[in-house]
């Protein structure tokens, strides 16, 4: 499956199925639970974002990436919630056909 989506100016095709996946739900996901759950005027750090796809050691406080299968499921699913965040009005995706 490839979706297309208008960045800006710039339209962007998601053709691999991993990343894809990801960043779907993962977007999905901040509509649907992590923006409820932010309050107007609140401040995020970047602890906040790291979060999203890392856990802190409660110890010595590093970070390591969440269990991803791969390093496109690790960025498609970064780039899904931050979507979120940067566009907070749904951006329009659909499906081109064609594959990757």
């Amino acid at each position: 499956m490839t979706i297309e989506m208008q960045w800006d100016t710039v339209p962007v095709h998601f053709d691999n199925e991993h990343f894809t996946r990801a960043f779907l739900q993962r977007r999905a996901w901040y509509f649907e639970f992590y923006r409820t759950a932010l309050k107007e005027g609140e401040v995020l750090h970047d602890d906040d974002l790291l979060r999203l796809v890392a856990v802190q050691d409660k110890v010595d406080g590093t970070w390591r990436l969440d269990e991803f299968d791969s390093v496109e499921e690790l960025l498609g699913a970064f780039l899904g919630y931050i979507s979120g965040l940067l566009h907070p009005d749904d951006i329009p995706l659909q499906e081109t056909g064609e594959k990757g």
